[in-house]
């Protein structure tokens, strides 16, 4: 089972023997594995602000306020304009996976990968410490 929760720095204590994560406490030693996880996806705000604009030029097209040949090149624009903002700024998670001796699998999601990986090598000196 992955739980996913938001990952925020108060949240969250690791010491030598003990990670919790908001209510939630982990045994260090019953932690077999650490990984950090990222992953991309896209930015909807940029998808629907290009929807309402695609909507709004073809409301002028209608109402003949432009002809269709500004309205297909006003919609052309906002399309290319929506692929490149989209793909330029994604939204970046890192997910943070523990996996603990029972083969229980917990998830903390952020878009802070430095925090991400801050706890992940906090969790790993914690297992060193222990021996």
């Amino acid at each position: 089972m992955v739980e996913r929760k938001p990952l925020s720095p108060q949240d969250v204590v690791i010491t030598r023997t003990v990670a919790k994560f908001g209510n939630t406490s982990y045994q260090i030693a019953a932690i077999s594995s650490v990984s950090a996880q990222h992953r991309e996806s896209v930015n909807w705000n940029f998808v629907s602000t290009a929807l309402l604009l695609m909507i709004a030029v073809l409301v002028i097209g209608y109402f003949e306020w432009a002809s269709w040949i500004q309205v297909g090149i006003a919609g052309g624009i906002i399309v290319l304009l929506t692929i490149i903002l989209s793909s330029a700024f994604p939204i970046r998670t890192a997910t943070l996976v523990l996996t603990t001796a029972s083969g229980e699998t917990q998830a903390l999601t952020s878009r802070d990968i430095a925090g991400v990986e801050q706890v992940k090598l906090l969790i790993e000196d914690a297992f060193t410490a222990r021996g």
